[in-house]
């Protein structure tokens, strides 16, 4: 008896330091637990002096100093320590075992225990014991004899813990004090065994396990829809990533377009520069040979003048009078018919350099749009009746995002008409160009 004795209060002094706050030295009061596994009371956390970094407060851990982030909602927001809470009670049920002739009933509180609920975590006297077995929501509840657990807890303290080992979460009446074991239909909460005789007697209730079977069920089945939702939206994102693909494929094909009609282009204005080039160069030619031939034409004239002038000039310089008169009737009709000959004023350049480059780059300015046909919009023009040929003409046109009109090739469109009220039978029509580019008749 000595040896058992001995164990126990080797047991619970080991229970006494792992229960023990490191920071008020007591039993731990609602523990919570920090994100590197350390744990504290409840008030002790909310008494630690805070740190803010950007908006955000920290606080450090007592033991290990590691900085953990108070969440909005304070320091009761942390994580319960229901390690700590499993083991107050079994440090509450060895520290009454120790002594058997000093345990009482924990529901009537008056008669000595005979017995244990592993559910309710409770020691019962006789009475309360058959009740809590006839009883319907406890009737199926582990119950054991008090000497089992005298007899058992130094070798097994567990065995006082709660029967499935879950954290026991404590109602929040402060009177109570009890277990929630109990959930309420009509409200909707779980409740404590003192509930039921409370603000809640006369409710539907049942036991948490028997609730969460039935409730779990009721969430399984409302996931349906939802895992509906989520197949459908995996096939949306497949849909999306697909068509992705297409509009990146397409989007590269139509810069290859775009690339090969520059290129064509480039070689049209290639072979428009040669072409331009040798009508400059022909209108030049033709200018500069009618400008040559009025420059042979006055260079002759000049010479025949200048030639005349010397004869005379050196005449009245070098001869005799005599000679001079007498050859004054020659020298005078030779001037006056090389003079007459000379036209001066139809020696003056005929040709101007007046001639220019006429640019039509107007469509260089604009040589295409890349659109989506969702984007265009058809405009149909008045209608005409045509009696002799019994033919009906409108015009079409295409409009673009920017309100200007395309222009397509003709081959590449296609017009059909269906009669209201006349079935499907397509009625003929012949597209062709009008006046105006981008409007078509049809």
């Amino acid at each position: 008896m000595a040896n058992k004795l001995s164990s126990s209060s080797s047991g619970l002094l080991k229970l006494e330091e792992q229960l023990t706050c490191p920071v008020c030295l007591t039993h731990y009061t609602n523990p919570k637990i920090l994100p590197c596994h350390h744990s504290f009371c409840q008030h002790c956390l909310e008494g630690l002096p805070l740190d803010k970094k950007s908006e955000t407060y920290y606080l450090s851990c007592p033991t290990c100093r590691h900085d953990a982030e108070l969440p909005e909602e304070g320091a009761g927001a942390f994580s319960v320590a229901f390690t700590l809470i499993t083991l107050k009670e079994i440090y509450s049920g060895m520290k009454k075992v120790d002594d058997p002739q000093q345990v009482t009933c924990d529901k009537c509180t008056t008669a000595n225990a005979t017995g244990y609920c592993k559910d309710c975590s409770k020691f019962l006297c006789t009475e309360c014991d058959g009740v809590h077995k006839k009883w319907g929501p406890t009737s199926n509840h582990q119950l054991t004899s008090l000497d089992k657990v005298t007899v058992s807890f130094s070798s097994n303290p567990q065995l006082l813990a709660p029967a499935k080992q879950e954290a026991t979460l404590t109602c929040s009446v402060p009177s109570h004090d009890e277990p929630l074991k109990y959930y309420c239909d009509t409200c909707d909460e779980s409740i404590c065994h003192d509930c039921t005789f409370g603000t809640h007697k006369g409710h539907e209730y049942n036991l948490v396990s028997i609730s969460y079977t039935k409730h779990s069920q009721d969430l399984e089945g409302s996931l349906n829809p939802v895992k509906g939702k989520i197949e459908a939206l995996k096939k949306v994102m497949s849909a999306l990533t697909e068509r992705e693909g297409e509009i990146k494929k397409r989007g590269e094909e139509i810069l290859e377009e775009i690339h090969d009609m520059v290129e064509k282009m480039v070689d049209v204005l290639h072979q428009s520069e040669r072409k331009l080039t040798e009508q400059a160069k022909r209108v030049t030619d033709a200018k500069l040979k009618v400008l040559l031939g009025q420059m042979k034409s006055a260079e002759i004239s000049l010479s025949l003048l200048e030639d005349i002038e010397n004869y005379v000039e050196q005449s009245l310089k070098t001869s005799i009078p005599q000679k001079v008169l007498r050859s004054k009737k020659q020298m005078m009709e030779r001037m006056s018919e090389v003079t007459a000959q000379v036209n001066v004023e139809e020696l003056y350049p005929k040709e101007m350099a007046d001639f220019v480059l006429v640019k039509d780059i107007k469509l260089l300015h604009h040589i295409g749009d890349v659109i989506s046909p969702t984007q265009c919009k058809a405009k149909i023009g008045c209608f005409e009746w045509l009696p002799k040929q019994e033919n009906v003409v409108f015009s079409l046109s295409i409009e673009a995002p920017d309100s200007s009109y395309l222009s397509v090739l003709l081959s590449s469109l296609r017009c059909s008409l269906v009669p209201v009220g006349k079935g499907d039978q397509t009625i003929h029509t012949t597209v062709t160009t009008s006046t105006d580019p981008g409007v078509y008749r049809i």
